[in-house]
């Protein structure tokens, strides 16, 4: 569990606890570089034959931090993207073979409520990881003189990053399709629900889904 020093830099984690083993280990890390710490003092960063005999770089364990996290941010993705197909392809074909009753049109409302709630767990996630692992870098260039900040990022997100998955972090074109998708079923759920209404000699000055 994170400290109560560590809760004040680092921002509550709101996504659901399932999430939560694939976090980045800022406990750990911020441990171990307390220990290298005093077993170096200034003279050098994390690297390798430590206190626990570790032959990686910081560096190198926060690469296979990222990737953790990475892979567990594109399944998740996948399992939404695969959540939205399955429901936009009933909702076009609902909409196309027979008129929706106005509680089936509220059905796939919901449905598409329930993804947007997991596509709003799945950006706090992301956004809890990217601003642990600013926050562990940080940690480790006050205590060290060699900084390593500038080079971590400038080497992994830069003009031509080699094999990079922290690049999957910043450059979130999936999550907006998924985005772009719901946002259409919901488009398309206020038109039938507007023709419903029309229909049934009701109120058509409605306004839109609450999304």
């Amino acid at each position: 569990m994170m400290s109560a020093k560590n809760s004040a830099i680092i921002p509550p984690f709101r996504a659901p606890q399932l999430y939560q083993q694939y976090n980045l280990k800022f406990d750990e890390l911020n441990s171990r570089l307390a220990k290298v710490k005093k077993e170096f003092g200034m003279r050098r960063a994390i690297s390798s034959r430590s206190l626990t005999g570790e032959t990686r770089t910081f560096a190198e364990i926060l690469d296979q931090e990222v990737e953790k996290i990475v892979l567990f941010y594109l399944r998740a993705q996948g399992e939404l993207a695969q959540k939205v197909w399955d429901l936009r392809y009933q909702q076009v074909s609902d909409l196309q073979d027979l008129p929706l009753s106005m509680d089936r049109i509220d059905i796939i409302f919901q449905k598409f409520r329930d993804i947007g709630q997991n596509i709003l767990d799945l950006l706090e996630y992301l956004d809890f990881n990217v601003i642990s692992l600013r926050k562990i870098i940080k940690k480790h260039d006050c205590l060290f003189d060699q900084k390593m900040g500038s080079m971590y990022f400038d080497s992994r997100i830069g003009r031509n990053p080699q094999n990079s998955q922290l690049v999957q972090l910043y450059h979130q074109e999936g999550i907006r399709a998924i985005i772009g998708t719901v946002r259409r079923g919901f488009e398309d759920l206020y038109d039938a629900k507007h023709a419903l209404l029309e229909t049934l000699g009701g109120d058509v000055d409605i306004l839109p889904f609450n999304t």
